[in-house]
């Protein structure tokens, strides 16, 4: 199943708005752009936001939980029984312990644990690329307009170039119809050691650094 990107108004089809979880823990941090205090609790199509200088610790049904880091939007959802995180802007830590788990969607990728399992995940939006950083248990990438999956397996971290805007043709190139519109396709490279997700921000792993694996279509 396929779930769209966080609009101004989501639309989702088998989405329930009933209570989805709690801000436990929370720094400059807002609802639906209203500021919170400590606590809060979240319905499914709340967006959870956070400030320059801003955390918010969202615990989840079952043992899951989300962590949010300073400038991160969220849309917090609860599509067919499956738990969702819209990511928008920023970076996102979560983890789950088996028996339920979170599925992270970011620029038309969904990135979840690959089997029901003890996980902790990252995902990161920069300006040029996605950073995915598997700390335990090995995440799964999924695009979601082509269904290609890819694996990040434990201890490693993967990295998704952001597709460029096509360069305006001149007008002499548009009358030839000789220069092509097409966008350039976003590669995935997955990397072992530790990366970088944000600005300050270093997720270890417990492996050292080692060669990039291969780059993925």
């Amino acid at each position: 199943m396929t779930v769209s990107v966080l609009s101004a108004a989501p639309v989702m089809a088998g989405a329930t708005h009933s209570i989805v979880g709690e801000v436990i823990q929370s720094t400059s941090a807002y609802v639906n752009s209203a500021p919170i205090p400590y606590e809060w609790t979240i319905t499914g199509g709340d967006i959870v936001s956070t400030g320059s200088d801003g955390n918010a610790l969202v615990s989840l049904p079952k043992e899951v939980s989300a962590s949010l880091f300073q400038n991160t939007k969220v849309l917090f959802e609860r599509v067919l029984g499956r738990l969702v995180a819209q990511l928008s802007e920023g970076s996102i830590r979560a983890q789950t312990s088996g028996k339920d788990t979170l599925a992270v969607e970011a620029s038309g990728y969904t990135v979840e644990p690959a089997k029901p399992s003890v996980s902790v995940y990252w995902v990161s939006m920069q300006p040029d690329k996605i950073v995915i950083s598997s700390r335990r248990g090995s995440i799964q990438v999924v695009e979601n307009q082509s269904g290609d999956l890819h694996m990040v397996p434990e201890g490693h971290y993967a990295t998704i170039s952001q597709p460029r805007s096509p360069r305006p043709a001149s007008p002499e190139a548009s009358l030839r119809g000789s220069q092509s519109t097409k966008k350039d396709k976003p590669s995935i490279v997955i990397l072992a050691g530790q990366g970088t997700i944000a600005s300050g921000l270093t997720v270890p792993t417990r492996i050292g650094i080692g060669p990039p694996g291969p780059t993925l279509p």
